[in-house]
C-alpha cells in the first residue's frame, strides 16, 4: 500500500531519525538495480528510490513507500516512520 510523505520539525525530527536508525540496525536490506533504482526493505516497510538526472551536476530522487497492510492502520507509527525517512533524505542534500 503506498504511503505519502510527512514533514517533521525540531526535536521530533531528531527522534524520528533515531527511530529510523534503530529500525535500520535491526536488519535493513538494500538492493541496487542498474542504472537508477534502489530498493530498501526494513521491518514492515519497503521503499523504492528512482534517481533521474536533471543536469550534469544534479539529480532528483523519487521516493515511494510501501507498508505491510497490518501496520497501515497505526497512524502514529506511519507518521513517525515517514518523518524519519524525510529527515534522513533532507540531511543528504
Amino acid at each position: 500500500m503506498p504511503a505519502g510523505s510527512t514533514e517533521a520539525a525540531g526535536s521530533a525530527a531528531d527522534a524520528a531519525v533515531d527511530a529510523g536508525a534503530a529500525a535500520a540496525d535491526a536488519g535493513a536490506q538494500y538492493a541496487f538495480v542498474f542504472p537508477n533504482l534502489m530498493l530498501n526493505a526494513y521491518g514492515p516497510w519497503v521503499d523504492t528510490n528512482v534517481v533521474a538526472p536533471l543536469t550534469e551536476d544534479s539529480c532528483s530522487v523519487r521516493f515511494d513507500w510501501y507498508l505491510r497492510q497490518d501496520r497501515a492502520g497505526d497512524a502514529s507509527y506511519v507518521e513517525q516512520s515517514l518523518a524519519s525517512s524525510h529527515e534522513v533524505g533532507r540531511r543528504m542534500v
